[in-house]
C-alpha cells in the first residue's frame, strides 16, 4: 500500500492527526487556487474552508482514479466557480494580476511612476480582471492553473480531465481571447501594436 494510500484511508477512518496533516499541506495550495479566481483574500478565506468541508465530506467517495492533489484542485475549482456563477452580478476586486502576459514589462518600475502611471496600473489590473471574468469556465480554469498557479500542463490535463493537447489549445484560446478583450481598452497592448 503506498503513502498516499495509508494517508487516504486515515483520512477515511476520521484520524484527527491525518485531518491536521491534510489542511498543513493544502491550505495554502488551496487558498492561492480560489484567491486566482475570487480575487479577494476574505472570499478565499472562506471557499478555502467550504474546499475542506467538501473534503471531509466526501473523502469516503473518493475512487483513487487520480491523486489526492488531482482530486483536491478539481474541489477547489468546482467549488469556486460555483460560487461565482451564484455571484455573477457582485463586482468583485481585483488585485495581483499585472504579472499576466508581462503586463509589467511594458510599465515603467513601481518606484519610477508618476500618479497618472499609478492609476493606469490600476486600471490595467482591473481590465484583465474584468476580461477573466467574462472567459468560459474552461478557459479561466486552464489560465489560473497555468499563469497564477504555475501549475505543469500535464498536471492541468489531469484535472480538467482533458488532453495535454486539449490544454495547450485551451490556453492558446484564453491568451488570444485575454488580449482582444485588453486591446479593446488598451490599444497598446495588442499584438503588432507599437
Amino acid at each position: 500500500m503506498s503513502e498516499e494510500a495509508v494517508f487516504i484511508a486515515s483520512l477515511r477512518a476520521g484520524e484527527s492527526a491525518a485531518y491536521e496533516k491534510l489542511v498543513s499541506d493544502y491550505r495554502q495550495r488551496i487558498f492561492s487556487t480560489c484567491y486566482s479566481f475570487l480575487k479577494d483574500r476574505d472570499l478565499a478565506e472562506d471557499q478555502t474552508q467550504e474546499v475542506f468541508i467538501s473534503i471531509f465530506n466526501s473523502i469516503r467517495q473518493f475512487q483513487e482514479q487520480s491523486s489526492l492533489s488531482t482530486w483536491i484542485y478539481r474541489i477547489s475549482i468546482s467549488s469556486c466557480l460555483d460560487y461565482l456563477r451564484a455571484q455573477q452580478r457582485h463586482k468583485r476586486k481585483s488585485t495581483g494580476i499585472l504579472s499576466i502576459f508581462s503586463v509589467q514589462d511594458t510599465l515603467p518600475a513601481h518606484n519610477q511612476m508618476n500618479p497618472y502611471q499609478h492609476l493606469e496600473n490600476k486600471e490595467y489590473a482591473k481590465t484583465i480582471a474584468s476580461a477573466l471574468d467574462k472567459m468560459p469556465d474552461k478557459y479561466k480554469t486552464a489560465f489560473v492553473l497555468k499563469y497564477m498557479d504555475a501549475l505543469p500542463q500535464k498536471e492541468i490535463a489531469e484535472i480538467m480531465e482533458i488532453t495535454e493537447k486539449a490544454v495547450e489549445g485551451i490556453l492558446s484560446r484564453a491568451k488570444t481571447t485575454l488580449r482582444e478583450e485588453i486591446g479593446n481598452f488598451f490599444p497598446e497592448m495588442r499584438d503588432g501594436s507599437k
